[in-house]
């Protein structure tokens, strides 16, 4: 039994942080929570966490908004909330089965928020991923977890560590069945939670000592994690529509497909950003055929929802910019905000996003590569170079790639709509008779004034 619960113990454990969590009372006007956990997840924390939220639900200004009842029948808690209220999280992990509790007793009640500077891994993620609010309306769940862009937040698969020693085979099939037991809790929870298959996916491909964090626009996308802190677009133009509507799409992508590396390979959009009889905005390149249509409406009497369904934080209301959906598109969208980080393209870092004004640049070294000619194309440069990330005004992206000559190529991307040092260009494939052995292949754009392809490979 002994060697059975350090097995069980292992499971989802970050071994860096020895602080047991500190749960306690918040008033967080910024982020909109009510209670704070901080360290690392021991048992007896849901206890702790529902004393803080009776201790809540006795002060006059949560009077009415929050009901503690004696638990029913089964066991579940008899703990309602009236109005969208937050968890603030900063923990490396811990006990599983103590963070499994916590996420039954989160889903459906309380949002989930990692803070600037605060760091969710492990465990705590499965906690966070069950952030979300009943609305008790036709709207149904509202999905209610935020991300501050210099927060972290990281999956990592369950791990069976099994002391060194003697065992017996029986000892050895039991840690093994706890090991899946705690795989098919997560699975059991996927749809109840809206936790996308592929984020499930890519959580169990990523061994126990690493640590996937979200880091990228179409990620947080794609998995409904909300990003805060971030400069909103400015002017609505057609770039951030197209990028709005591409990010917003990406989240029914699992209905498709739960590979966590599989995604839309996006060329010249297919119709142009229109603006309708109310004020909005339409835009065609949606569903298995491309042809649904995203609606935009930005202001106007949708933007009452954002308090009534993410709350009062006013970092959360600062950071929708507009609503759309895609209806008649196959998957469809029915609702959807659109928020600032999703005005710019989902190859961008998140890192890389503006934010108090100022623009992040961000270098990576690799190898360019110039082919010219028709088909087989032949190959005339390739160099090492580096190339700077950066986001524009107006939703773009813009990568300046630098040669050892002092040369500069600078590929934009304006929503899908892509230039190379100014003329049109479009995405293209590999040309050269042998690729690199690198995987995934380089990045190539082929310019459309004078066919010529040019290709980056970043650096491992």
């Amino acid at each position: 039994m002994r060697h059975l619960m350090l097995a069980l113990c292992a499971l989802l454990c970050a071994g860096t942080d020895a602080r047991a969590a500190e749960i306690t009372l918040s008033d967080d006007p910024a982020y909109g929570c009510i209670a704070d956990l901080r360290g690392r997840i021991e048992e007896g924390d849901l206890a702790r966490l529902r004393a803080v939220v009776d201790q809540a639900a006795r002060l006059p200004q949560y009077r009415d908004l929050i009901y503690v009842g004696e638990d029913l029948d089964d066991g579940t808690s008899n703990v309602g909330f009236y109005t969208p209220l937050n968890l603030c999280l900063d923990s490396p992990g811990g006990s599983l089965k103590e963070a499994m509790d916590l996420t039954e007793f989160v889903h459906s009640r309380l949002g989930t928020v990692v803070r600037a500077g605060a760091v969710c891994e492990s465990a705590c993620a499965l906690i966070f991923m069950a952030g979300s609010y009943a609305t008790e309306s036709d709207f149904g769940l509202s999905v209610n977890r935020f991300l501050h862009v210099d927060g972290r937040l990281g999956f990592h698969a369950p791990s069976l560590t099994v002391p060194e020693g003697r065992y017996d085979a029986a000892s050895v099939a039991r840690a093994y069945q706890i090991s899946v037991a705690v795989t098919e809790l997560i699975f059991r929870n996927l749809v109840a939670y809206r936790f996308a298959p592929s984020l499930a996916a890519r959580m169990h491909a990523t061994p126990a000592e690493e640590m996937h964090y979200i880091t990228k626009v179409r990620e947080a996308a794609r998995w409904r994690i909300s990003i805060l802190g971030i400069d909103s677009p400015g002017a609505v133009t057609d770039t951030v529509i197209r990028n709005g509507c591409t990010n917003l799409y990406l989240s029914v992508l699992d209905q498709d497909t739960s590979d966590p590396d599989a995604w839309p390979r996006l060329g010249a959009p297919l119709d142009e950003v229109r603006r309708n009889e109310f004020g909005g905005y339409e835009y065609t390149a949606f569903g298995m055929e491309a042809a649904g249509t995203c609606g935009v409406s930005v202001g106007g009497l949708d933007s009452d929802l954002t308090p009534d369904f993410w709350g009062k934080g006013a970092l959360i209301q600062q950071s929708v910019w507009g609503h759309g959906d895609a209806e008649n598109a196959v998957p469809a969208v029915f609702f959807g905000y659109l928020q600032n980080y999703m005005a710019w393209p989902g190859e961008l870092p998140l890192t890389a996003l503006p934010r108090n004004g100022g623009v992040q640049e961000l270098t990576s070294a690799g190898r360019c590569y110039v082919f010219t000619g028709d088909e087989p194309a032949r190959m005339t440069d390739n160099e090492s170079c580096t190339r700077v990330r950066s986001a524009a005004s107006g939703g773009r992206m813009i990568d300046a790639y630098l040669w050892p000559s002092g040369a500069r190529t600078t590929v934009e991307d304006a929503g899908q709509v892509l230039s190379i040092n100014g003329n049109r260009a479009i995405s293209w494939y590999w040309p050269g008779n042998t690729p690199p052995a690198q995987s995934p292949l380089p990045d190539c754009f082929r310019n459309e004034a004078s066919n010529n392809v040019f290709c980056f490979e970043a650096q491992s």
